[in-house]
């Protein structure tokens, strides 16, 4: 009974959606306004020159995320590599590196 009731809220909320975007459409429909101004703009871009808006920021945005990723995952095994490394060599001294392996703010 509740997966029902989750499914009919959410595609009442689509449903209501695009019924309040039909209306505005509607009643935008015959008039010069900035959206016909925005529409007219958006066209004359080219499509390649879109295409390529969309991967080069896709890109950055994808390299910032591994970037996160990448940090995340050192930040985890970094405990476990340092009492490994204390039982091999007690007298080891730290490398001064963060918990995410970049260079300690202090020595840049």
């Amino acid at each position: 009974m509740a997966s029902v009731l989750q499914s009919l809220i959410k595609w009442a909320g689509l449903l209501g959606i695009a019924y309040f975007a039909f209306r505005s459409i509607e009643a935008l429909a015959g008039k010069v306004t900035f959206a016909d101004i925005g529409i007219d703009f958006l066209a004359k871009i080219k499509v390649s020159v879109g295409l390529a808006w969309t991967f080069g920021t896709g890109g950055v945005f994808y390299g910032l995320r591994q970037n996160a990723l990448k940090k995340r995952a050192i930040a985890r095994f970094e405990k476990r590599n340092t009492q490994l490394e204390k039982l091999v060599d007690p007298n080891r001294t730290s490398s001064g590196l963060t918990l995410t392996g970049e260079t300690h703010p202090d020595d840049e």
